[in-house]
């Protein structure tokens, strides 16, 4: 069986197109993927613990136990990161009100898991801030982008 070639009329389908397409595929790949939570158990200095990442809230770490939250960051105010490539992971973060970075260390037994989650979060964060991503959204009808629309309309 062989391939017809369109016809001359047909709109034709530039390289440029098809690396746009990708980009737009591979967010909504991460989108999709990354869900809106996912949680790693974790330790610092012999406590168990929970390390969340959220996509609505960003960074949460609780007890394990007791399931008192420890510490909470919105992803805007994560600065910077490292790790060192075995298990231990730095992340820090920015106070709102006081501007001062505070540095939290966590051990995980699945290091890159947890960078690639980091990641992907990150990267979805960002590509839902996009104005092209956010028009797709919208005219897709995701419940996100009812809700993005009737928030935009009450302002």
């Amino acid at each position: 069986m062989g391939f017809t070639q369109a016809p001359p009329s047909a709109a034709r389908v530039s390289t440029r197109d098809w690396a746009c397409a990708e980009k737009t595929y591979s967010l909504w790949e991460v989108l999709f993927k990354a869900h809106e939570s996912k949680t790693y158990p974790c330790s610092w200095r012999g406590d168990a613990l929970r390390f969340t990442v959220d996509f609505a809230s960003g960074f949460t770490c609780c007890d394990s136990r007791t399931q008192t939250i420890l510490w909470s960051f919105r992803f805007s105010q994560l600065r910077g990161s490292s790790d060192d490539g075995k298990a231990r992971l730095k992340l820090l973060f920015q106070h709102l009100h006081t501007r001062q970075v505070e540095t939290k260390e966590l051990e995980f037994q699945d290091l890159t898991a947890v960078l690639h989650c980091v990641h992907a979060f990150l990267a979805a964060k960002v590509a839902s801030w996009t104005p092209a991503l956010r028009a797709a959204r919208a005219s897709a009808g995701s419940p996100r982008a009812a809700a993005e629309r009737s928030v935009k309309d009450e302002n």
